[in-house]
């Protein structure tokens, strides 16, 4: 993202952000002095294209940031008005993280990003489209201390989650996970994706990546569509896209869930912490996405035996 950002030069121009995004999106517009704005989201990840337009009538911004939630289409209704404010010589930026697989962008998008180490576990690799030719830098070789954490860390949470189950090795396997994060964050140069990375990714049958986890998802939100406690953020996934997870809304205590889940090996994220940079002043919807946003894997490294345990285990769950 960074790499974008210094590549439009644009310095104290306006950006507008989704409310709800990663920390990440924003810092790089922060670090290269850009006036940072936000436009609400509504509860089902659509953006609320009341609050875009007065931003922009007001702002007159020169970017917009859009993010494709989970891999859903959850921009297909206003695409007509991402066009228009594209017409209107407004820069728009999509990031593609959590929909690469899926078959729909917004076509009229200047640039595009994406992490690919969201989809495949991979040590590092992301990717920059433009329409314009862009200024690259000189690119350094690959991270080969984050290449060699990740893939020490990848080991030790295959060892776990396979073999033994034992608490020093997840404390293990979870401190090396932060040691990659702290290295991801403290890069600020353009490096070339490392050859082992490479090696993964091209190394994965994309059509079965895409199949099973579309499969893994619907089978999943059956059981979860039932259960009062939770509701689904978006309903099944058909059509041409593929889910990064399955997101719920907890109606009560996420924490407690969580840990729940985790005491019987489940492990399920929160996307995204609330940013320390995004106040929030008046708005339940956000301040209750942030709060009770809870995350369900589905990747294709798991099956019918795993969708079933999950399941057995919030069966469980509902009736105590």
């Amino acid at each position: 993202m960074l790499f974008i950002v210094r590549n439009l030069k644009e310095g104290q121009a306006c950006v507008l952000l989704p409310i709800y995004t990663c920390e990440t999106v924003i810092l790089p517009f922060l670090e290269e002095e850009w006036n940072v704005d936000y436009y609400q989201v509504n509860a089902d990840l659509s953006v609320n294209i009341q609050s875009l337009l007065k931003k922009c009538e007001k702002l007159k911004p020169r970017a917009i940031f859009f993010h494709s939630y989970f891999g859903f289409n959850t921009l297909g209704e206003d695409i007509n008005i991402i066009e228009q404010l594209h017409s209107q010589d407004i820069i728009i930026i999509e990031d593609i993280t959590q929909s690469i697989f899926s078959e729909h962008y917004i076509k009229c998008a200047d640039y595009y990003v994406a992490s690919l180490r969201k989809f495949i576990a991979i040590p590092d690799g992301g990717l920059v489209c433009s329409k314009k030719e862009l200024n690259f830098p000189a690119i350094a070789e690959a991270d080969h201390l984050l290449v060699e954490t990740a893939l020490n860390a990848f080991n030790l949470k295959q060892i776990y989650m396979t073999k033994n189950h034992d608490e020093a090795l997840k404390q293990q396997f979870r401190k090396k996970y932060q040691e990659i994060n702290c290295l991801i964050a403290q890069n600020e140069v353009v490096q070339a994706i490392s050859e082992e990375s490479k090696k993964i990714f091209f190394s994965v049958n994309i059509n079965k990546l895409k199949q099973k986890r579309v499969q893994n998802y619907n089978q999943l939100f059956r059981t979860i569509n039932n259960i009062s406690n939770l509701s689904p953020v978006i309903k099944q996934a058909i059509g041409k896209s593929v889910p990064l997870y399955l997101p719920v809304y907890v109606k009560n205590d996420r924490k407690v869930l969580q840990e729940y889940l985790a005491r019987n090996n489940i492990y399920c994220p929160i996307i995204w912490p609330k940013p320390p940079q995004i106040e929030i002043k008046n708005d339940d919807i956000v301040d209750y996405m942030y709060k009770h946003m809870l995350c369900f894997p589905i990747d294709q490294r798991y099956g019918n035996e795993e969708m079933k345990k999950i399941s057995d285990v919030l069966i469980t769950y509902k009736n105590n």
